[in-house]
């Protein structure tokens, strides 16, 4: 969890500004509050289709190897704002028949991810001088799961007609601003997707204990890296 203070820009949700350059440690904003939820549990396995051969200790082709695994995946984020209202309500001088910073009420903005992928690979690689390893590979993901992002207010002494208005507040704010949303937001939604790749990698051994730095290159969402370490047993 977080309490923000201190000198900040301009803030904004969703794209639309709520709060302009200032002192966020000042009553306009009491506190905000951060949390993060994540984690991953997978299994591999794999099958050596094409056994390898070479020369012993200087070189050697390790054949041709298939993977496949199931990788369950969750991240969650939520934030939360003690008191929306004084936002709302800025330093405006002009006169409002319904003076929303007298109520207490926040803000909570959530994202929930939980994922399941399933892998499918082929690699292959080569060994020099059994301390140097180079591997290249292709593969494909298959992954499904679901999606939420989530926008609403918190009140403190819940009243269906306060409520109402404010919650109007925010979306006339939304719709001025042109995003094409409505408030509350909220946007479930199903993932299901298959992601080709392609995978390389080189691999430092002394002894049992091997260090891998590989790289791996997804068709639909860009580049990621990797350092493993294995101590062969």
């Amino acid at each position: 969890n977080v309490s923000t203070s201190g000198s900040y820009g301009d803030i904004s949700v969703l794209g639309i500004p709520v709060v302009t350059e200032q002192d966020l440690g000042s009553e306009d904003l009491e506190e905000i509050t951060l949390s993060l939820d994540t984690s991953t549990f997978g299994i591999k396995a794999n099958y050596q289709l094409l056994d390898g051969f070479g020369i012993p200790v200087l070189f050697r082709w390790n054949g041709i190897s298939l993977g496949t695994g199931f990788i369950a995946n969750t991240f969650n984020v939520n934030a939360k704002l003690e008191n929306l209202m004084s936002l709302l309500a800025g330093d405006s001088e002009e006169e409002s028949t319904f003076d929303v910073s007298s109520f207490k009420v926040g803000a909570e903005f959530a994202i929930n991810n939980s994922t399941y992928t399933i892998p499918f690979e082929a690699s292959t690689g080569i060994q020099v001088l059994s301390v140097l390893t180079l591997t290249a590979g292709a593969g494909i993901d298959l992954t499904f799961g679901t999606s939420s992002v989530e926008f609403t207010t918190i009140y403190e002494d819940p009243d269906a007609l306060v409520a109402k208005v404010i919650d109007e507040i925010i979306n006339q704010a939304l719709i001025e601003s042109g995003t094409g949303i409505n408030f509350p937001y909220s946007n479930p939604g199903n993932i299901n997707l298959i992601n080709p790749r392609l995978m390389a990698g080189v691999g430092l051994g002394i002894g049992p204990a091997v260090v891998d730095f590989t790289v791996g290159y997804y068709i639909f969402s860009g580049t990621t890296f990797g350092i493993n370490f294995v101590l062969r047993i």
